[in-house]
């Protein structure tokens, strides 16, 4: 077992930008606006009610008086419980972590260092030329990009390749590889660039002209090593690209800020990710002393590898391998970046299948591995939320949504099941009204929340569950 604890650890002189008046951190919610803030405490609020409404139905609409009614209605109340629960605490301290956020950027940073920008692209010829595009626009004084192509079977290369060369303040890198997947594209990227702050993106992305200036303020502090954009949908046109718009706002709104709150954000988006140089340095170490001799599978001579290829979520693993190296990961919801989501149900499937095996080999690699390592803050986060999500919420799901259907069919409990699906919508309701308010995204968003609640419980729950089958088997699968 790799110590990520030991001497290749992050030395804290690193790359600090200057401070100016000095970074301080505040968590009074009297910075949130007041709509965000009533919005933030209202879902809060709901979910307790949602709580309460499911005692209800459980114990007053149609009180258990059997042996088999009492234990029915004893184990959805308290899977009730912890999933509200849980809930109601994320909310809270996603309040406490957007009013963190937005006090705790430096008022002093007036350089703008050189920013590394590496964009792996695979079979990307329909976005390619316009993630270029969004980078060469940024407000922003110095960027170097380094476009990798991934041995792409389509005219990718041949579309960046016209870019490449050197603009007022930036330069502009296109190189083609043999095919190896994306994490070997991200090595050569690393191994190739310059800079001291590396900000990784999809080249299916499209970055705000902010972002960089919203993200690098932070670098300000430090201890923080990498920083997580927001990432939103961009094509909202179609009712299942919509239903993933308002999960992308859930995670941004909620889970991400409420992590950011101390300095705990567990996964930096792929579309979206600014890191320092010296912190995936230190990741490439531990990765390195973990194999031996061995090399990653698609390794290049003299190639710096701080992206793993051994599970298919590489940008959790990295974010959790800089956590546990004692570096601080915040969140930035104005450092927009917008993605294509897939719009037809196989593609999404095909996509939620490879997040989720690549949580799960993850989950893995932190309970055998790095747990021991991690601090209590990270042990605190993985268990509430990740841990919680890959292995509690989805089989909580399928219990109380077939505990409900036993009800009906041999209790004949209507009152139960009204009351469980009125307090879920509330708490999607409420939720999804928070989110849009605190990421500024559209509120015609709220449209589909009735919507969503099936598409969680089934559409993703199956995903979940065939992606868990083929992980026990441990069935083959490829990046591209």
């Amino acid at each position: 077992m790799v110590d990520l604890s030991s001497s290749h650890g992050l030395d804290r002189q690193h790359a600090a930008l200057p401070a100016g008046r000095g970074f301080r951190l505040v968590s009074s919610l009297g910075n949130l606006p007041p709509l965000e803030l009533t919005l933030g405490l209202l879902a809060s609020v709901s979910t307790l009610i949602a709580i309460g409404a499911l005692f209800v139905g459980v114990f007053w609409l149609n009180p258990p008086t059997h042996a088999f009614s009492i234990i029915f209605s004893g184990v959805l109340v308290l899977l009730g419980l912890a999933l509200g629960l849980r809930q109601a605490t994320v909310l809270v301290l996603s309040l406490l972590g957007t009013a963190r956020t937005r006090k705790s950027r430096s008022l002093g940073v007036v350089d703008q260092p050189t920013i590394s920008i590496l964009m792996p692209a695979y079979n990307e010829s329909e976005n390619v030329r316009s993630s270029i595009q969004s980078v060469l626009d940024l407000n922003y004084d110095s960027i170097e990009l380094v476009v990798v192509d991934d041995g792409s079977s389509d005219d990718t290369y041949e579309l960046a390749k016209p870019y490449e060369g050197v603009y007022p303040g930036r330069t502009v890198s296109v190189i083609r590889k043999a095919n190896g997947g994306k994490s070997s594209a991200l090595n050569l990227g690393f191994t190739l660039s310059t800079a001291d702050f590396v900000l990784l993106i999809d080249a299916d992305t499209q970055i705000g002209q902010n972002a960089l200036g919203e993200m690098i303020q932070h670098m300000a502090d430090p201890n923080i090593d990498a920083v997580a954009g927001q990432v939103m949908v961009r094509n909202r046109g179609f009712l299942l690209t919509r239903l993933q718009a308002l999960e992308y706002l859930i995670a941004n709104a909620t889970i991400r800020a409420a992590q950011s709150f101390s300095g705990s954000v567990l996964l930096v988006p792929g579309p979206i990710g600014l890191f320092r140089r010296s912190a995936l340095e230190a990741v490439a170490d531990d990765l390195r002393a973990a194999r031996g001799s061995r090399d990653q599978e698609g390794d290049e001579p003299n190639v710096v590898s701080p992206v793993s290829e051994a599970t298919f979520a590489e940008d959790f693993e990295t974010s959790l391998r800089v956590l546990v190296n004692g570096g601080s990961i915040t969140y930035e919801p104005m450092a927009l970046s917008e993605t294509r989501a897939p719009d037809k149900m196989d593609s999404l499937l095909n996509q939620r299948y490879r997040w989720i095996r690549g949580h799960l080999q993850v989950s893995r690699l932190y309970l055998k591995n790095l747990r021991s390592q991690a601090d209590t803050k990270l042990g605190f986060w993985m268990w509430l939320t990740f841990l919680f999500d890959i292995y509690i919420m989805p089989v909580a799901n399928v219990m109380i949504f077939l505990m409900l259907l036993i009800g009906i069919i041999l209790v004949g409990n209507i009152g139960l099941f009204l009351a469980v699906i009125a307090g879920t919508f509330l708490i999607f309701a409420s939720m999804f009204a928070y989110s849009i308010a605190s990421q500024r995204a559209p509120w015609t968003l709220m449209v589909v929340t009735p919507i969503f609640i099936f598409y969680q419980t089934f559409v993703l729950t199956g995903a979940y569950f065939i992606a868990v089958v083929d992980e026990v088997r441990q069935s083959k699968m490829q990046w591209n």
